[in-house]
């Protein structure tokens, strides 16, 4: 999913083409126009590199080729100002894995369909995290108290669960109650 609309990329890489050797450019524009998740990354480098280019002189990728080099070297018009940098992008791959959140939610949808009830309001699911999970300032990672996919269901979408779906269908407009202790149960 791209940052920033086409029009504006496109005139970023026409800018771009200024101060990128030719290699470069088809490189950045071969992966701009991937679907590749590194895509992201390419886009945000070749944005800041853009706006460094407007204050200044800018070297992408300087150094021998091969060789693991920064992404700007940068030197302002009057040469008192003079840094490289290189340009991250903040992912969250290895998040969903850790956290199944989006799977977990397909999987309660796909059994609210099985079971014929709505998929409009009526249900409402709050994930807890782990109280020995990271938190803010912490270098530990958040973790929510749901288990591994392949565990899901022998641990939430169990008997209980469908004993609880069951009721639900039987009575639709009943206060049930929670399915808490349903799923709490599995992760205490």
């Amino acid at each position: 999913m791209a940052l920033f609309a086409r029009r504006c990329l496109q005139r970023t890489m026409n800018e771009n083409a200024a101060f990128l050797k030719s290699g470069q450019l088809r490189s950045a524009l071969s992966l701009l126009n991937s679907d590749k998740d590194e895509c992201l990354a390419k886009e945000w480098e070749m944005v800041v590199l853009n706006a460094a280019g407007k204050c200044g002189r800018v070297e992408h990728e300087p150094g021998a080729e091969g060789e693991r080099t920064p992404d700007i070297f940068f030197r302002s018009l009057d040469d008192s100002v003079r840094f490289i940098a290189d340009v991250a992008t903040v992912s969250d791959r290895g998040f969903n894995k850790d956290n199944p959140v989006d799977a977990f939610d397909e999987e309660f949808w796909r059994h609210l369909q099985k079971f014929e009830l709505s998929l409009a309001g009526g249900f409402h699911r709050q994930i807890d995290r782990h109280p020995e999970s990271g938190s803010r300032g912490s270098s530990r990672k958040v973790r929510v108290k749901l288990p591994p996919p392949g565990e899901f269901d022998t641990k939430i979408f169990n008997a209980a669960f469908f004993n609880f779906l069951r009721g639900v269908k039987g009575q639709p407009n009943a206060h049930i109650g929670s399915t808490q202790s349903v799923v709490t149960s599995a992760f205490t």
